[in-house]
């Protein structure tokens, strides 16, 4: 899938719908046994580059494993409230 970068307040917008959003950015929810017996933990902090944030998210995300990410303060408010509320992404 050719990765098509957008700006942040796109990135948020789709962020509504977590299926869709995983979906249209080429997330992967096939995992293989092997690797749902390991899963893996992921704590990654971020204060620019939204694309770049997706793209990382996009090439560690499998359904079985845990990823906690922090948006430094020096990010705008809506950016960090939106991102805290959609961990689960």
């Amino acid at each position: 899938m050719k990765w098509t970068a957008v700006g942040i307040d796109a990135i948020i917008s789709e962020l509504d719908d977590c299926d869709s959003f995983r979906h249209r950015r080429g997330f992967r929810d096939v995992v293989d046994a092997e690797s749902a017996d390991f899963p893996l933990a992921y704590n990654i902090l971020t204060h620019s580059n939204a694309n770049q944030l997706v793209r990382l998210l996009r090439a560690i995300y499998r359904p079985h494993n845990v990823i906690c990410v922090h948006v430094d303060a020096k990010v705008f408010s809506c950016s960090h409230t939106h991102t805290h509320t959609h961990t689960h992404v």
